[in-house]
């Protein structure tokens, strides 16, 4: 088994190294989890903002769309 030191990665291998860092690693995991929770719970956070969007705007086309029909 071999094991290299960051320094002697090559100027490619940099990316591949960085990729791997942040998606496999115990730094890229915890980094994740930080930032998928820093605002608090992903699901009540989402039911909030569809709960408090405005809808008038969007209903207002509907049936605009929809007396058009009728006539």
């Amino acid at each position: 088994m071999e094991f290299r030191c960051h320094s002697s990665i090559s100027f490619f291998e940099q990316p591949i190294s960085f990729a791997w860092d942040m998606a496999m690693s115990a730094f890229g995991t915890r980094q994740t989890l930080y930032e998928r929770f820093f605002f608090g719970d992903p699901a009540r956070f989402a039911t909030t903002f569809y709960h408090r969007y405005d809808r008038e705007a969007c209903a207002q086309i509907v049936r605009q769309f929809l007396d058009s029909e009728q006539q």
